[in-house]
């Protein structure tokens, strides 16, 4: 990483570090979520757990060589794990949007308890299905939100910078350049 040959920016190696330090905190965060919780509440925090593992393998990369499919799979992930924290929070923490036949995070934590009462095994065992299938659309909705997004950005610039065919440009043909070596400079 620091023992490269050949001349780079400061700035370079910056990005380089700071990708390297965000990895490692992405893995710490890996091996920190969702402990101490168990059942439904834990299995939600693992799919946070298992984003933010994607996010450290990213940054780790990052940190060697840059590379657009790793930085858009960076960013898509991020958008996925911030949207997923706002869906775990109101899946678990209110009772507008909890599983039915369940109370909510926080009437448990007030009894000492840390995971999700259910009335019935039944009804833990449709909600652990329903967070699943909601955690698989959900990864599929934003990921096709984001290559649309990519799509539609990159036709957008094609048609903006693809034309190289302008008045200006068919006036200045290759030949019609000059090319003077630079004057050498002399320190006194």
């Amino acid at each position: 990483m620091f023992f490269d040959r050949e001349e780079r920016s400061i700035l370079e190696e910056a990005t380089e570090v700071v990708s390297f330090f965000a990895g490692v905190c992405f893995g710490v965060e890996f091996l920190m979520n969702g402990k101490g919780l168990v059942g439904l509440s834990g299995d939600m925090y693992g799919h946070l757990g298992e984003l933010a593992f994607v996010c450290a393998g990213c940054c780790l990369c990052l940190a060697v060589k840059q590379c657009f499919f790793v930085e858009f799979l960076f960013g898509s992930v991020l958008v996925l794990k911030g949207t997923w924290v706002l869906q775990v929070g109101l899946l678990l923490y209110t009772d507008m949007f909890s599983l039915d036949g369940c109370e909510s995070l926080l009437v448990g934590l007030g009894k000492g308890e840390n995971d999700v009462k259910c009335d019935l095994d039944e009804n833990k065992l449709r909600g652990t299905a329903l967070m699943n299938l909601l955690f698989i659309v959900h990864v599929i909705v934003v990921m096709v939100m984001s290559f649309g997004l990519f799509a539609l950005l990159k036709r957008n610039k094609r048609m903006r910078c693809g034309d190289t065919s302008g008045p200006l440009l068919t006036e200045v043909g290759s030949e019609g350049v000059l090319m003077r070596p630079l004057p050498e400079l002399e320190i006194a």
